[in-house]
């Protein structure tokens, strides 16, 4: 079981969170603060389709795979 801290985009950004394409699959309890800026980022290079915080999460492993993490 699975359950969302649903503070951002709470409608549209249920999981588990999909890519476009539906290669990258996402669940995630939690926030990212710092969520539009990573977006700004990576918006030319990634189709988001929510407003969802955790989605920069699989902008960024499209772009960085595992090491964007570091």
């Amino acid at each position: 079981a699975h359950e969302r801290l649903a503070i951002v985009d709470p409608k549209s950004g249920r999981q588990p969170l999909f890519s476009k394409d539906g290669k990258l699959v996402l669940a995630v309890n939690g926030e990212i603060y710092n969520h539009r800026d990573i977006r700004k980022q990576v918006e030319d290079k990634y189709e988001f389709t929510t407003q969802s915080d955790c989605e920069v999460i699989l902008a960024l492993y499209r772009e960085k795979g595992a090491g964007f993490l570091e």
